[in-house]
């Protein structure tokens, strides 16, 4: 089912008014932009921002967008996005990414997952960065509306540091295997209210002290068909960020979400 053409102009109107803090993140959680599982096509947007001028000249943007086809056994989606935070004639923050994944159903419960990410983030001094995985994920069912999926496989990263903003000594090319945690809890609290967990867990393999740790907290409630307000609080930490970075993120977001699906 497509979304009404004045739906989508006027949720993307109200979305852009308002303001979403924007922080760096290393691990992005994607779960949040499935709004939708159900077998058939589905979509969705998120965008949030501001603009001042005068005595202050701020602009901020905050947009997302996914795609994806669920079939009997097949599920590939597609997700895009970015923060931008830009202060007069300079970006404070500048965060890209896009990200495809396939799943492949084995049954109600069990599928596998498979991932390429391309990533840039100029508030972690991350030029580029390439994400390849892949595994397995189980879903639990814990009550009538309370569900928990755990999921874990091999990743490769592959990364490179903006060589004008980093210290000598740091290395600017790095490459490392490791090992991909995800646990999702969601909670149908109400017809309309729904609160998702997604924790990730990535310690690097034989060296485990090297970790990145990502929770990401979203209550939703649908304002009506296919729109709903989201508020996410979201915590990320990393074990072993460049010395110009600090090893901890707090993202605190509101702003509204666009859905359509079968």
């Amino acid at each position: 089912m497509c979304p009404n053409p004045r739906v989508v102009a006027s949720t993307l109107a109200v979305a852009l008014s308002v303001a979403a803090p924007v922080e760096g993140q290393a691990i992005l959680n994607v779960e949040r932009l499935q709004v939708d599982t159900r077998e058939g096509f589905s979509g969705t947007a998120t965008a949030a921002g501001s603009y001042a001028a005068g005595n202050t000249d701020v602009l901020q943007l905050d947009a997302a967008l996914g795609a994806a086809y669920r079939g009997a056994r097949h599920w590939p989606r597609l997700f895009a996005g970015g923060e931008l935070l830009r202060s007069g004639n300079g970006r404070i923050v500048d965060n890209r990414f896009a990200h495809l994944r396939y799943g492949y159903l084995f049954s109600p419960r069990v599928r596998s997952f498979h991932f390429v990410q391309v990533q840039s983030n100029n508030n972690l001094l991350v030029a580029w960065r390439v994400l390849v995985g892949t595994g397995l994920r189980r879903r639990i069912s814990m009550a009538d509306r309370l569900t928990l999926e755990l999921g874990s496989g091999p990743m490769l990263e592959r990364e490179r540091l903006d060589r004008d903003r980093v210290g000598s000594g740091v290395p600017l090319q790095t490459s490392v295997v490791r090992l991909a945690t995800v646990g999702v809890v969601r909670w149908q609290v109400g017809a309309d209210v729904t609160l998702l967990n997604v924790a990730y867990h990535q310690p690097a393999v034989g060296a485990f002290g090297d970790f990145r740790l990502l929770d990401d907290l979203t209550l939703s409630s649908r304002l009506g068909r296919g729109l709903s307000v989201d508020v996410t609080l979201n915590w990320r930490h990393d074990s072993r960020p460049p010395p110009e970075v600090d090893g901890d993120d707090v993202r605190l977001r509101v702003g509204l979400a666009l859905g359509w699906g079968p």
